[in-house]
This record gives structure tokens, C-alpha cells and sequence, in this order.
């Protein structure tokens, strides 16, 4: 004998297997009857004859709430936190809620505390009229904040102020710093200058992989000093070298300390200083100026210091061999200003005993340069000197030959 079964379910989907199992449906909200048939077929193999029986059975199939909710963040970044959450069930007249499988409470909606860091799994039992239940799940993480510290080389200095920043932070985290002038930097270590001067407050901002985000305002703030400008006038505009003295006063902005340096390697300190100098020629004066926070500045001008002529002649010399006042000229200041010179001696009656154009030639008591020495006595010397300007000098004198 061979059986053979047709189950129908709902008029389209059938099964042949003894036992099938088969899910009805029901969104309408309210009982549904379905009806089941099933056809049996019995097949004697020898006779070769079939035999047929039906049979129908109603099923109740009662409605099933759908349980949905809604959570005020999936995540939280700070303890303790009050997760709030909306219940968007259909078809439910009661609840359940669990927090990580602990029942909680029965409200529509739930709040639940968090108070410390972890996952929480957070799942709402929705059960209609029928006592039929449908549950729904959702994750909550409660996550750390990044642990930000950070280090500064200089709080305070003159401006241009260079300052480092070394991020003592800990996490796999980015950040992005916020230096109070209008920059922003996104890389974990930095260097920063400040051009201007003011007081900037420093923040450095952190956030981790899961987006906690926190804050650290450095605890004091970047100072940075004004700088003084440095300058100075001096008059006259130049000097000789036979009144050498200038003086110099400071035109400075924002300075309160004052230092003079001139190339000789003398200082001077003050507002307005006298200076007299030693060299011929362009000397230098530099002038640093300093605030009442130490910052400085200095300038540098040339002064000039022209060269005078100056002629001085002795009256006496000692031709006597002893190497000791043995020789007569004149003494000359600014030779550099000579383009021509003539220096002679006379006796008493007029006869030239020496003459000379070069001013470094002194005369020793001889006559014309040979080895004829003059008498003791008074002679009558005579200096002509041209300048290169142009003006002419000339120079007469007596000098006593003592022997």
C-alpha cells in the first residue's frame, strides 16, 4: 500500500511531505481563521486501484505586534547619561523593557541611567490583547573621552615669538588646535609663531575613533611682548677731529633703557648722550633700546668725523747726536688733506740752510743736507701748505739750534 499526501494551506502553496510546516500570516490586526486541507491517496500496488479521503481543519491565527523604539543616541560620550528612548510599536498594548536582560520597567516609553563605560544592550517586549509578544533589540555604547594634555616651550617672550607645543595625549585620536590668532593646526605635534603681541589662549580639541570629542584650554596663556623700535639723532651732522664732540638722543617707540656703543668700545646710558671721538672717518654708533619686559632693538648709523689740519712747531732742538731732540719739523695733523708743501730754515742774514717738500723730512742742523752743521743760534723756519680744497697756509717761526 503506498500513501500519498497534498496539503493545501491557502489556496496557492501546497506541500506533499506528511509533516510540513508552514507560517501563516496576519497584519490585519485582528483573528484570522485559515482553513487546511488535506487530501490522502492510497495506492494498492497489486490491485492497482486508488483510494481518495479529505479532510479540513480551520486555524486561528491570532495577530502579532511589530516592537520598535527608537533611542535618543545610539551612543554617549559622558557619564551619566540619561538615554531616553521612543517606543514606535504598532499593534501593542503592553510592554517590557530590558536593560541588558534585566526587566526594567513597563512604561511606553524608558528611560534608562548609564553610568559607566561599556555596551548596553537595551530590548523592548511588545505584547498585544492576544498575549502574543514580539521583541525588538538595539546597542547602546557608552564611550571613553580622549585623555588630552599638552606641553608649551615658552609661555611669554618677545614677539616674533616661536613657541612648540608637545601633545602629551593618549588614544588613537585626531586633533586640531585652535591658537587664538585665527590658525588652526590638525597634526599632533606643532610649531606656532606669534607675530603679534597680545595674550592667546591656547586650545587643543581630541577626538577618538568612536567621535568623543573633549577640550583642554592651556592654563595659562601665551604672552607676547611689544618690541621697542630703536632709532636716534645726533648733531651736528658731523664734526672735526679739532672739536670731536657729538651729542645723541634717543627717538625710540616704547622703550624705557637706553645703551650707547660706539667703535671705540666706550658705553654710554641715557636718553641724550655726549660722545667725543678719537678716529678720522665714518665711526660707528649703535644704540640698543629695551622695554620694560626686556625686549630689545638696536640701530646702527655711521657718524662722520672729518680731518683738520693742524701744524705745531717747536721752538728749540738739540742737534747733538745724543738721539734726543736731535731733529726739527713740524708736527702735522690731517696730512691725508695736503696736495703740496714746502718747509724751509733761514739764518739771520736771509741764506737758506734747508728746504724740503716732503713733510715727514725733518732738518738736523746741517746745511743743505751736507756735513756742515750750523752755528748755535737762532734760524727762521717757514711752512707753505697747500690743501686739497684748494686753501693755502702759510707758517713762520724762529727755532733756537742748541748745542
Amino acid at each position: 500500500m503506498f500513501l500519498a499526501y497534498q496539503w493545501n494551506f491557502d489556496g496557492v502553496n501546497t506541500e506533499i511531505d506528511p509533516s510540513p510546516c508552514f507560517t501563516y500570516p496576519n497584519q490585519t490586526g485582528e483573528p484570522v481563521y485559515n482553513t487546511v486541507n488535506l487530501e490522502v491517496t492510497a495506492l494498492d500496488i497489486q490491485y492497482m486501484q486508488t483510494c481518495s479521503s479529505e479532510f479540513a481543519q480551520n486555524i486561528l491565527v491570532l495577530p502579532q505586534p511589530i516592537s520598535d523604539f527608537e533611542l535618543l543616541s545610539p551612543y554617549t560620550c559622558y557619564f551619566p547619561y540619561e538615554l531616553s528612548t521612543t517606543n514606535t510599536s504598532i499593534g501593542a498594548g503592553a510592554y517590557q523593557w530590558q536593560l541588558n536582560g534585566q526587566n526594567w520597567g513597563q512604561l511606553t516609553n524608558a528611560t534608562f541611567p548609564i553610568e559607566g563605560l561599556g555596551q548596553y544592550n537595551v530590548d523592548l517586549i511588545a505584547i498585544n490583547q492576544y498575549n502574543c509578544p514580539d521583541t525588538s533589540e538595539q546597542i547602546f555604547n557608552s564611550y571613553p573621552l580622549p585623555t588630552l594634555d599638552f606641553t608649551v616651550d615658552f609661555n611669554d617672550g618677545c614677539a616674533p615669538l616661536m613657541v612648540q607645543f608637545d601633545n602629551l595625549s593618549t588614544g588613537n585620536n585626531t586633533y586640531t588646535w585652535y591658537l587664538d590668532d585665527g590658525s588652526e593646526a590638525t597634526i599632533e605635534d606643532i610649531i606656532h609663531e606669534y607675530t603679534y603681541p597680545g595674550s592667546y589662549e591656547v586650545m587643543l580639541v581630541g577626538t577618538t575613533e568612536n567621535n568623543c570629542t573633549d577640550t583642554l584650554e592651556i592654563e595659562d596663556p601665551i604672552l607676547v611682548y611689544p618690541v621697542p623700535r630703536a632709532d636716534f639723532v645726533y648733531s651736528p651732522s658731523e664734526v672735526s677731529i679739532l672739536n670731536p664732540v657729538m651729542t645723541f638722543e634717543e627717538t625710540c617707540i616704547g622703550g624705557s633703557y637706553y645703551q650707547w656703543n660706539f667703535n671705540d668700545g666706550s658705553q654710554e646710558y641715557g636718553a641724550i648722550v655726549d660722545h667725543s671721538f678719537s678716529e678720522v672717518n665714518y665711526n660707528a654708533v649703535t644704540l640698543t633700546v629695551f622695554n620694560q619686559f626686556g625686549c630689545k632693538d638696536d640701530i646702527t648709523q655711521n657718524v662722520l668725523v672729518t680731518d683738520a689740519l693742524t701744524v705745531y712747531v717747536p721752538n728749540a732742538f738739540t742737534p747733538d747726536g745724543d738721539n734726543i731732540n736731535d731733529e726739527f719739523k713740524p708736527e702735522l695733523a690731517g696730512k691725508d688733506l695736503i696736495a703740496r708743501y714746502k718747509f724751509w730754515i733761514t739764518d739771520r742774514w736771509g741764506v737758506v740752510v734747508f728746504r724740503t717738500i716732503d713733510y715727514d723730512e725733518p732738518w738736523i742742523g746741517n746745511v743743505d743736507g751736507g756735513n756742515h752743521y750750523v752755528s748755535p743760534g737762532v734760524y727762521t723756519w717757514s711752512v707753505e701748505i697747500e690743501l686739497k680744497s684748494g686753501e693755502e697756509f702759510e707758517y713762520n717761526g724762529h727755532v733756537n739750534v742748541v748745542r
